[in-house]
């Protein structure tokens, strides 16, 4: 058995991403390689990953390959479920191993910041951007995608990789940029230009 939960989310605890930070995404990232939690719709809609995982094809399973440029708005986000978690934690195991070349992962509530301390890999050790208002996700709906009515929780965008410049570029209109001093694990060419 892999170390990295099911999917097991509720059918409306999916928010998709807002088409301002994936604009800024694939800015950082150049293309997005990989998104291991979406649906069909909102890759060809908003993502446009060369490849993709669904909940039906469980973006976490050992047989499912995570490289190159990755992002990841996992599935869940609510207190309790433990998706935010496998998804990061297999995110720096397969950024450790050098599969995954550079991610943004969108920690749908800040208090993922937080929480992560008791996790694997702290988040805060990797560089993140506080979104200046409050994100409004997205939803499928009668099989459209529409905006939820309102924000609902303060999110967080991290950055994997090495470079953190483009990234503060790519998301200094969305919010603040904060790169931490001492970042542990990171690979010795990490820096911050």
């Amino acid at each position: 058995m892999h170390p990295f939960v099911k999917n097991t989310n509720e059918p409306d605890a999916e928010r998709y991403t807002p088409p301002e930070v994936v604009a800024a995404v694939k800015d950082t990232l150049g293309q997005i390689d990989l998104d291991p939690a979406t649906t069909d719709l909102v890759n060809s809609t908003f993502i446009r990953a060369k490849r993709y995982y669904t909940k039906e094809t469980d973006g976490l399973t050992r047989e499912n390959p995570w490289t190159g440029r990755v992002f990841i708005n996992p599935p869940g986000g609510m207190k309790g479920q433990p998706n935010p978690k496998a998804f990061w934690e297999r995110l720096i195991v397969e950024y450790q191993a050098k599969r995954v070349t550079s991610a943004i992962f969108l920690a749908f509530d800040i208090e993922h910041l937080q929480q992560s301390q008791g996790w694997n890999y702290m988040m805060v050790q990797w560089p993140f951007c506080i979104p200046e208002k409050r994100l409004i996700f997205y939803r499928e709906k009668n099989g459209h995608i529409e905006p939820r009515d309102y924000p609902e929780f303060s999110s967080a965008i991290l950055y994997v990789g090495k470079s953190i410049k483009r990234f503060t570029e790519s998301f200094k209109n969305i919010g603040a940029i904060i790169i931490p001093r001492v970042i542990t694990n990171r690979p010795a060419n990490y820096s911050i230009e």
